[in-house]
């Protein structure tokens, strides 16, 4: 089974990912959304986050984000219109590692239970996700089978977590090929 890491926040550490026993993926281009005019337009392959839920809806709702990362966004855990419009329009959300390996005491907790209340809602609703490292150096790096344990730690069954490193990755990168 080949497992894939979409979206490092340091495309250098590619070689270290392959070593680690991930295949070789393209890199998302990351979108900070501030204003409804930063919501991409054209159909790339697109990271997109934001303190403003609104924002992730309508980028949803476009269809033009690739990848929703909603840590960012007060309450997304419990937000019903991302949630919705990410399976409306067959989005992907972003489960990343490194906001919960830098976490301290009470907050690692906290984002723990949340993290965890998303992915069982995701599951139910039948949303697309899948985890990724976004490490920033080699040290943020977990392998492949690590990942799937801190999926497992999150809620996931061990063939959840695998289904979003290795076949949600393939159906997202299947789909991308199919754009351009």
């Amino acid at each position: 089974m080949k497992y894939y890491d979409l979206n490092p926040a340091n495309p250098a550490l590619r070689a270290t990912e392959a070593r680690l026993g991930y295949s070789p993926a393209p890199n998302a281009r990351n979108i900070v959304l501030r204003s409804g005019r930063d919501v991409p337009t054209q159909r790339e392959f697109n990271a997109v986050s934001s303190t403003n839920a609104a924002l992730l809806v309508e980028a949803c709702k476009r269809g033009t984000a690739t990848i929703v990362l909603p840590l960012e966004s007060p309450d997304y855990w419990k937000n019903d219109a991302l949630l919705m419009a990410a399976v409306d329009k067959n989005r992907v959300f972003e489960i990343p590692l490194r906001p919960l390996l830098h976490a301290k005491y009470a907050r690692r907790a906290k984002l723990m239970g949340q993290l965890k209340f998303f992915l069982h809602r995701c599951v139910k609703q039948h949303a697309h996700f899948v985890i990724t490292s976004r490490a920033e150096s080699e040290y943020d790096l977990k392998s492949p089978r690590e990942a799937i344990a801190l999926g497992q730690l999150l809620g996931l069954t061990k063939e959840q977590a695998q289904h979003a490193l290795s076949k949600e990755c393939e159906r997202l990168l299947e789909e991308l090929g199919e754009r351009t």
